[in-house]
């Protein structure tokens, strides 16, 4: 009998190390937006990692010991399908809930300040660089985003800033047999819904206003004198409401508030778990 007893008894968790590979998805690099904007990505630049699998459900409070991690970071190419080798998953074999990640920059417990990965400094210290072009009434802009995005003093320090969320039903188990595990990242998803009709409005003189007729800048005059009027493409710039002739649109204020939220709120990740065939 003792010796069915070992025969049949658990040998644990095991020792595990499993290729991670990261790809974007390049149905991105043209996207309709809500409000009827098309975007064209020229540029789409993540900074992730680190990752970590957990064997409970959602939340940071409830990981103390990770399944799977992966502490390093890299720069993923939003536009490209093809996925990249960007390090390898340590950990044991068992079941996995949840997962939590940074975006290339992670908050210490230790410091006040967060901790930048090579992955965001190779971003200038940001996690998410876009550039491309945008289409609206006929109009067509270049612009382009900079985000950095870690936890503050406000949130929770010490903590991923991306966690699965409890809606989003994630299930696998980790095994010996586990060939790669592939993150895929959708810039589609964050961008659908930023509004940049704003920039394209022409908004009606006011006292010392720049507003944009087109491509012109007005810059409305204290009183009733004249307006001044500048022909921004002859300068090889574009026109951008309150701004004036730019080289190019820099999204801020609502929209950039959008784009932030829509990444922490539906960061969204396509995690597949692939096994070695039999």
């Amino acid at each position: 009998m003792l010796l069915v007893a070992f025969g049949c008894s658990d040998p644990g968790p095991r020792p595990v190390q499993v290729p991670l590979t990261l790809s974007g998805d390049a149905a991105s690099s043209e996207i309709e937006t809500a409000t009827g904007a098309l975007l064209r990505l020229d540029q789409g630049q993540l900074a992730f990692g680190p990752l970590y699998f957990c064997p409970s459900p959602s939340g940071a409070e409830s990981c103390d010991v990770a399944r799977l991690e992966w502490l390093g970071s890299s720069v993923v190419d939003l536009l490209d399908d093809s996925p990249r080798r960007a390090g390898t998953l340590h950990g044991s074999s068992g079941a996995v809930a949840s997962y939590l990640c940074d975006l290339g920059i992670s908050s210490q417990l230790t410091s006040d300040e967060p901790f930048v990965l090579e992955a965001a400094a190779e971003l200038g210290e940001n996690s998410l660089l876009l550039r491309g072009t945008v289409e609206f009434d006929a109009r067509s802009l270049p612009w382009s985003a900079s985000l950095p995005l870690a936890q503050t003093e406000a949130t929770v320090s010490g903590t991923p800033l991306i966690q699965s969320p409890q809606s989003q039903r994630f299930s696998e188990e980790v095994t010996t047999d586990l060939s790669e595990v592939n993150v895929r990242f959708s810039a589609a998803r964050w961008l659908a819904s930023v509004d940049f009709s704003p920039y394209f409005a022409e908004e009606p003189c006011s006292p010392d206003a720049v507003v944009c007729r087109g491509d012109l800048m007005v810059v409305c005059p204290e009183d009733e004198g004249p307006e001044e009027i500048t022909d921004c493409l002859a300068q090889d710039q574009v026109c951008v409401p309150g701004l004036g002739c730019q080289d190019e649109l820099r999204l801020e204020g609502a929209a950039l508030r959008t784009l932030k939220s829509n990444i922490l709120s539906n960061f969204g990740p396509l995690i597949s778990f692939e096994r070695r065939s039999n």
